[in-house]
């Protein structure tokens, strides 16, 4: 294991991922009828962030091409953020969670997505 301390976007994300799993298991929320196309894209967008997230951190950021993969890999995971955001919004609308847990879902990708833009713009100014 690594003496590196984890970005707290990637602790975020991760913590992110575990309620996206706890929810949408859920067949009380979640009818079978939608498991394969709306939960299991969740569950994807879920871990797809978190991958992202760790690939950008291991771009390295000596080279400009390095720098610019990095920027790819982080406005990625903020799209993938974006798409996530939309379809907990539309789970909502279809009554399968309730405000509760939409405020508590959309806060914690909000979280992800406000670390992730602070950290592209940290990177934008260490390169300025």
């Amino acid at each position: 294991m690594s003496n590196r301390k984890e970005l707290t976007v990637i602790t975020k994300a991760k913590k992110l991922m575990e309620y996206t799993f706890m929810i949408t298991n859920s067949e009380n929320r979640f009818p079978k009828k939608i498991r394969y196309t709306l939960v299991q894209r969740l569950q994807d967008l879920s871990m797809e962030i978190i991958e992202l997230l760790y690939r950008a951190n291991d771009a390295g950021t000596f080279q400009e091409a390095e720098r610019r993969e990095r920027r790819k890999l982080q406005k990625l995971a903020l799209t993938k953020s974006n798409m996530m955001m939309c379809l907990v919004e539309f789970s909502f609308n279809r009554e399968y969670i309730n405000v509760k847990t939409l405020e508590y879902w959309t806060g914690m990708i909000r979280d992800v997505r406000i670390l992730t833009a602070s950290w592209i713009k940290s990177d934008s100014s260490k390169q300025a």
